[in-house]
């Protein structure tokens, strides 16, 4: 049973829970699709998944529940459809295909920043509008992991500025009780030297 919620631009997403059999959210491209509608960047990705407003299967959870070749599936499914896009003078040949996908699959599993499959599809979109450079020389294994690669970097660092960011408020309780410690101290201080010139003036006087 699938919950509808809107997504940013206000229009309404189908949303899967965590607890949902996986196969029918494999199975529906449409999902992925309007999934990575909201998923626009890795920044937002770690947002949405960190505030629980949308789950998305990671390809790690996806292998585990249907296999390798299921994963492999779509990375085909993704490879066809930007092929399409692109109108490669030297395109992918299914052979390419064949040798790319699990080489793909892989290199996710083997990473520990866990890709999801709007994550996934957002790297191909990318691809697609040129973000990763111009394929001149047509399109192999090593530039679709080279993409995989920038896109894990990128959100890994999202992932730091996000926990950064959630774990502040007791940094700053930290550093306001320091600030009232360290102005105690110094009032302190100044009270004892104040006292101190105080009697020394005291004493000096006929």
């Amino acid at each position: 049973m699938k919950n509808i919620s809107a997504n940013s631009s206000g229009t309404s997403m189908a949303v899967f829970s965590r607890e949902q059999p996986l196969l029918p959210m494999m199975l529906s491209l449409e999902y992925i699709a309007e999934a990575t509608k909201a998923v626009t960047s890795p920044r937002k990705s770690v947002e949405l998944s960190k505030s629980g407003q949308l789950y998305v299967p990671t390809v790690r959870k996806a292998v585990k529940d249907l296999g390798e070749l299921s994963m492999e599936t779509l990375i085909k499914v993704n490879l066809v459809r930007m092929n399409a896009a692109l109108n490669l003078s030297r395109p992918m040949t299914n052979e390419m295909m064949e040798i790319t996908a699990p080489l793909v699959v892989q290199h996710i599993l083997d990473d520990d920043c866990d890709i999801t499959l709007a994550d996934l599809r957002l790297i191909f979109d990318r691809a697609m509008r040129g973000y990763y450079g111009q394929f001149y020389n047509g399109i192999g294994s090593a530039d679709v992991i080279r993409w995989i690669d920038i896109y894990i970097g990128e959100k890994c660092e999202e992932y730091e500025r996000w926990h950064q960011n959630t774990y502040k408020e007791p940094d700053r309780f930290d550093r306001s009780c320091a600030n009232k410690d360290a102005e105690r101290n110094a009032f302190h201080e100044a009270m004892v030297q104040y006292e101190q010139a105080k009697n020394n003036k005291q004493n000096q006087q006929p």
